[in-house]
């Protein structure tokens, strides 16, 4: 079984020079398949800055955690 994707972010960052530029205060969406989801922001920057990806976070153990996992699993199964 692959690992979820969770768990390979942390291990691709660990081999990256990428730093967290800004970080982003908890911000309510609303998602048609799961509701209301609460969740902070980080800007990250690669080693020449071209490039400012911004990356989606829930808290673990929270509702909106395991939403997250929810529409990982609904995405997936749209792929296949």
């Amino acid at each position: 079984m692959p690992a979820l994707p969770e768990r390979r972010i942390p291990r691709r960052l660990a081999t990256c020079e990428i730093g967290v530029h800004y970080n982003g205060v908890a911000r309510r969406y609303v998602h048609p398949k799961v509701g209301a989801l609460e969740l902070t922001w980080q800007t990250l920057l690669g080693p020449d800055q071209s490039l400012s990806p911004l990356l989606y976070t829930a808290a673990p153990g929270s509702e909106s955690y395991e939403k997250s996992r929810l529409l990982s699993l609904i995405g997936a199964r749209q792929v296949l």
